[in-house]
């Protein structure tokens, strides 16, 4: 038996993006509404060669991209990266409820996405603060 390659690339990353064209087919848009969409901050994307992205798999739901993604990235002054951070990891270290992202993907109806917005806010305003170590 082959002892373990410790340098073998580790392609779990990759499936958690998706390409421009993956995300086209998905969303039946064109490849140019996708990346329309990135640069207005309706959907996370980050830019990793000119015209290559990758797009977080996890904000999709149903075919589009789940309600308070555009909120969150504003919280974060449209930086992308920092706000896919904060919504992939959780909240607080040890935390087990689920990721922000799980919980805006959980909510149901207009009072329920409030709170729940209402609550990141809070959260991302305390790590502003440094409040969350």
């Amino acid at each position: 038996e082959a002892p373990a390659d410790d340098t073998k690339f580790d392609v779990s990353m990759d499936d958690q993006f998706l390409s421009t064209k993956k995300v086209a087919d998905m969303t039946k848009a064109a490849v140019s509404t996708v990346t329309r969409r990135i640069a207005k901050n309706e959907m996370l994307g980050f830019r990793v060669f000119k015209k290559k992205w990758r797009i977080p798999k996890d904000q999709f739901q149903n075919g589009d991209v789940i309600k308070g993604i555009t909120e969150i990235i504003r919280l974060f002054d449209g930086d992308h990266k920092e706000a896919w951070y904060f919504l992939s990891a959780p909240l607080f270290y040890g935390d087990s409820d689920p990721r922000p992202i799980d919980r805006l993907r959980a909510v149901k109806g207009q009072k329920e996405f409030d709170d729940c917005l209402r609550s990141l806010t809070a959260v991302q305003d305390s790590y502003e603060r440094g409040d969350h170590f």
